[in-house]
């Protein structure tokens, strides 16, 4: 898969995005970059899980990236997973279809096509989560390359654009801001594509 694939591909994700959510601001794509902001607000019904995705959240990136499977949910959760899709966690009672740490996947080199990561953000969040350490985002990150197929996209969630390993074979290709509401922190989608 040459460059020039993967920009009309990323182009057409936008696009396709675009289509399916007119109401919403629209994500551009120039330059074979990604960005944008979604509002996700935040729910008004009872929390269900800490640090769980906010209102439309998942719904959008499925819109984007969900038809690339198997995907794989990093940190799911109480994510339900849809056909093609693989959760997990470290948290047995969540019922993650693996229950495994996040540096050791028990997925084949260059097997999976699409991972969307939500790690805890901080070690005062990673105590929030039961039975969960704080990962290490550079072994996060380098395990997450190990699976990824060629030209496969990792989505990472964080409230902090982080700065990625050389060995990784990943690289930016977006941004998009994510809002939930005054007086919460402002969080980051950051989209990453294996380069072979």
């Amino acid at each position: 898969m040459d460059v020039a694939f993967f920009v009309k591909d990323l182009a057409q994700r936008v696009e396709r995005y675009n289509g399916m959510f007119p109401r919403y601001p629209k994500l551009c794509f120039d330059k074979g970059w990604l960005y944008g902001v979604w509002y996700c607000p935040r729910s008004f019904q009872k929390q269900v899980f800490y640090g769980q995705y906010p209102l439309t959240f998942l719904r959008r990136v499925r819109s984007l990236f969900g038809n690339l499977k198997p995907f794989v949910h990093l940190f799911s959760g109480v994510v339900v997973p849809e056909e093609g899709e693989i959760t997990v966690d470290n948290d047995e009672s969540l019922n993650p279809v693996h229950c495994c740490s996040a540096d050791k996947l028990p997925f084949k080199d260059c097997s999976i096509n699409c991972i969307l990561a939500d790690p805890p953000y901080s070690r005062e969040d990673a105590k929030h989560y039961r039975h969960q350490e704080y990962p290490s985002m550079k072994d996060v990150f380098m395990e997450s390359s190990r699976v990824l197929s060629d030209k496969g996209y990792l989505l990472f969630l964080h409230s902090h654009l982080l700065s990625i390993p050389k060995k990784s074979k990943l690289k930016l290709c977006g941004t998009v801001g994510v809002l939930t509401g005054t007086n919460a922190i402002i969080r980051v989608l950051a989209v990453y594509r294996k380069e072979v």
